[in-house]
């Protein structure tokens, strides 16, 4: 299977046209990754089988967590496959501030506990805003409205 010659669009440039040094025959190699995106993830051609750089991404775009059989359809892999690639990713991001979180069926991504205290003081969970009295004053107050 051939490579796809991507060609950018720039100014000066319709879509379609080569640029000059391809026009003369000084072709660029291919970008590493363009061969594995157009073959399959191990050089096969088998297309759409997802890589574990692939199963990362949707993870990381996903608004919830993924359940396995989801990831199946979506991955075009077994359940073997999405095990196998899924212990990669994991492997992959023990020493990060990502973790692959597994509950039963569901997959996602979530942050590292070890960067939990950095985190929370980012988001300003760790400021104290009201004292126990205050807080304890504004129980009452909501409980017996109104209060004059």
């Amino acid at each position: 299977m051939s490579a796809a010659r991507l060609v950018p669009v720039g100014p000066g440039r319709r879509a379609g046209e080569e640029p000059e040094d391809m026009a003369e025959g000084l072709s660029r190699p291919p970008e590493d990754g363009l061969d594995a995106a157009v073959a399959g993830d191990d050089g096969s051609d088998e297309p759409g089988a997802a890589s574990v750089a692939d199963i990362e991404a949707l993870l990381f775009v996903a608004e919830r967590p993924l359940g396995r059989s989801e990831l199946r359809s979506v991955a075009r892999l077994s359940a073997e496959e999405v095990d196998e690639r899924l212990g990669d990713l994991e492997m992959q991001l023990r020493d990060r501030g990502i973790r692959l979180i597994i509950s039963g069926e569901q997959v996602m991504l979530g942050s590292a506990p070890e960067s939990g205290s950095l985190i929370a003081r980012y988001l300003g969970a760790d400021a104290v805003r009201l004292s126990p009295a205050a807080l304890e004053t504004l129980a009452i107050i909501a409980y017996r409205q109104p209060v004059t």
